[in-house]
């Protein structure tokens, strides 16, 4: 690992500090707890756990080298994704849910079968970890970001390299594409956001403004916003075109880890360490609700497809559920032993996946969860 990472991760944003490469005696097992279902096999902190784009899968990215594939329904393990040498820091499913990428400190990202877990390429040229892949919307391209400082993009076909977007002095913590898939967004060490031209790999606009690493950036859903997150203990939302720094959400009052927009793009979420997540007007940055009641770091906050909910991630070894429109808390996700990573929807708002330190992730039916 980079130094980078190894002082953030002391500091409680990758993981739990001197126990951060700890490696933990779990056999692989499906065990129900009322309307949990735990996903246990992995061998360390598992850092991210997305569904399929149909619900019928999950994938998992572990610290313990590996992928792996889930029925989603029953928690049965469908396969082990092999071959990274190191941490596998982030894993995604494209549009069309045949296939998957998965991101690793060993410097590749690597290209499966999302049906088999057969490994189909390994995306070679980065000179550092690489700490995060996804698909464009068309499913044609993929992105990775590296400690190295570039971005590249990839053919997700035949694992050949497309372009390199270089021009960041510092890491890249995150790549992703616009929803037309015509730019890409980069969000830096060095303070940085840049909007690259997808075609060309030309720089279109330099976002400058935050005062701290910048952990996180997203496009609106119809492209023409930017939100981003700062250790700056700031988000930020900016014009996609010009790079023009629109409004600044500032009542945090340490490191914000995350802002994503709402299905309808007219709200934020930001998840923060001090123990918070807010929701507030894209446009006009005012503050409409907090969501207060985690008794550690927020790490991440995603909304539901239909903008509804919002459940966040926590260091407290929780998540939570909370409604979008007042704030209220809607259920408490109870029974992860260590911090939780990330948590997300399912595209039909049913059911909820979460990432722990445990080294399990747990599907939940929040219909039901109370």
């Amino acid at each position: 690992m980079r130094r980078n990472d190894l002082l953030l991760s002391r500091r409680g944003l990758l993981g739990g500090g001197a126990a951060a490469i700890a490696v933990l005696a779990l056999k692989p097992s499906v065990a129900r707890a009322g309307s949990r279902v735990i996903l246990a096999g992995h061998r360390s902190f598992v850092d991210a756990a997305v569904f399929s784009p149909d619900g019928e899968s999950i994938v998992t990215a572990s610290w313990d080298g590996t992928a792996r594939l889930w029925d989603a329904a029953t928690g049965v393990g469908i396969a082990v994704l092999e071959g990274h040498e190191d941490i596998v820091r982030s894993a995604a499913f494209s549009p069309d849910g045949e296939r998957l990428v998965t991101a690793s400190v060993d410097g590749t990202a690597r290209l499966w079968d999302a049906g088999t877990g057969a490994a189909l390429a390994v995306l070679e040229g980065h000179d550092g970890i690489v700490k995060h892949a996804g698909f464009g919307p068309d499913g044609r391209r993929i992105v990775t970001a590296s400690d190295d400082g570039t971005a590249r993009l990839w053919d997700a076909r035949t694992g050949a390299v497309v372009s390199v977007l270089a021009g960041h002095t510092g890491g890249i913590n995150c790549a992703s594409f616009s929803p037309d898939g015509q730019r890409i967004v980069t969000a830096s060490y060095d303070q940085t956001v840049r909007v690259w031209n997808a075609e060309t790999g030309v720089t279109s606009a330099l976002l400058e403004g935050h005062r701290g690493v910048v952990w996180s950036a997203a496009f609106s859903p119809d492209g023409q916003w930017i939100a981003t997150a700062s250790l700056d203990k700031r988000a930020r939302v900016w014009d996609a075109r010009t790079g023009a720094d629109d409004t600044v959400f500032d009542r945090h009052n340490e490191q914000v880890l995350a802002a994503v927009f709402s299905p309808d793009g007219q709200r934020i979420v930001t998840a923060s360490l001090d123990h918070t997540a807010r929701v507030w007007d894209a446009r006009t940055g005012a503050g409409i609700a907090a969501l207060q009641g985690h008794a550690g770091g927020v790490r991440s906050a995603a909304f539901s497809a239909d903008g509804q909910r919002i459940v966040t991630a926590s260091q407290d070894n929780t998540a939570r559920v909370w409604d979008a429109r007042t704030g209220a808390g809607i259920a408490t996700l109870q029974g992860h032993r260590r911090g939780v990573r990330s948590a997300a929807f399912s595209a039909d708002g049913k059911r909820i996946v979460t990432a722990s330190d445990d080294g399990t992730a747990s599907v939940w039916n929040v219909q039901t969860e109370s």
